[in-house]
């Protein structure tokens, strides 16, 4: 294929089938008919002088050179959507796709809210929300902005504060006679914890007390998970303490549902960054959502707020 010129437009369907995993699905993302989709992909498969897809009457799939070719072409695909989208630099005119990855709770809570105001305000944009309380390789998987919290692990990426949170014991209400008695944080080992598994040392805490003495407890568990959600379930069950981000209990502890323990006894402070791909510039896109984020951020109580 030396010489030859690509029809981008086959690009981008031959990514849609690859993403959607169907014809029929890839027609149905584009607004075309299947027959236009099989025959442009095929009309590319002659062009680069490679199958790209295996198809039987129960599925379809990548060959090898389907795949290497689509994990080639979706960034490019990528960043000229995102260039095409800055031809327009009025907000009015926001269009592309943003992909977003961010933790369960707080995308839920915060980042969901945005996203959806955004696309309301901007009809030509699509958003992309990621949901993960692990780790995703933002680069390898073309995420415009990562939102992390808690601390960053990835010194060499780009990256924007947008706030920080208080870390709270939490325990069911039904266990309030005991939590009214505890008065140290060693006390705290009579009960097993509810420990979020994505943390590095998800054991062991440092507590400060307001004299500003630190005492170090290490935790047997319970239970286990990848999620804040499942943990925070898990406690309104009475299953054990549990330390979670403030913003994610505050109904829960209003409502009577949860109360915290040693509240006087301070945690290390998480922080609210948001993170970028490195040496990509940001498209107004992902601007819109950082300002909004942090703006959404000087609303929110006590600790959140980037001030």
């Amino acid at each position: 294929m030396a010489g030859q010129t690509l029809n981008l437009n086959r690009l981008k369907i031959f990514v849609a089938v690859a993403e959607t995993g169907s014809i029929t699905a890839a027609a149905r993302r584009l607004g075309l008919v299947k027959t236009a989709v099989s025959t442009h992909v095929q009309k590319l498969e002659r062009e680069v002088g490679a199958a790209l897809l295996i198809r039987t009457t129960r599925q379809l799939r990548l060959t090898e050179a389907g795949h290497s070719f689509f994990e080639a072409c979706r960034p490019i695909l990528h960043d000229i959507e995102n260039a095409l989208s800055e031809i327009d630099q009025g907000t009015t005119n926001v269009r592309g796709t943003l992909r977003i990855t961010s933790s369960e709770e707080f995308g839920a809570m915060v980042v969901a809210p945005i996203a959806t105001e955004m696309v309301k305000q901007h009809p030509a944009l699509k958003i992309d929300l990621i949901i993960s309380d692990g780790i995703i390789d933002i680069s390898a998987e073309n995420i415009d902005v990562a939102i992390r919290t808690g601390w960053l692990r990835e010194s060499s990426q780009q990256s924007v504060r947008i706030g920080s949170f208080q870390q709270w014991v939490l325990i069911s209400v039904a266990e309030a006679a005991w939590a009214s008695s505890v008065t140290s944080p060693e006390e705290l080992q009579q009960r097993k914890l509810l420990a979020l598994s994505a943390l590095p040392n998800p054991t062991n805490w440092v507590f400060s007390s307001p004299t500003g003495e630190d005492r170090h407890v290490k935790f047997e568990t319970r239970l286990t998970a990848t999620t804040t959600s499942v943990l925070k379930i898990a406690a309104l069950s009475a299953g054990g303490l549990v330390i979670l981000p403030d913003y994610a209990v505050r109904e829960d502890i209003a409502a009577g549902r949860l109360m915290r323990v040693l509240p006087e006894w301070t945690l290390p402070t998480g922080e609210i960054h948001a993170v970028f791909p490195p040496s990509r510039y940001r498209p107004s896109k992902v601007r819109i959502f950082v300002n909004a984020l942090k703006t959404a951020s000087q609303g929110m109580p006590q600790h959140f707020g980037s001030g």
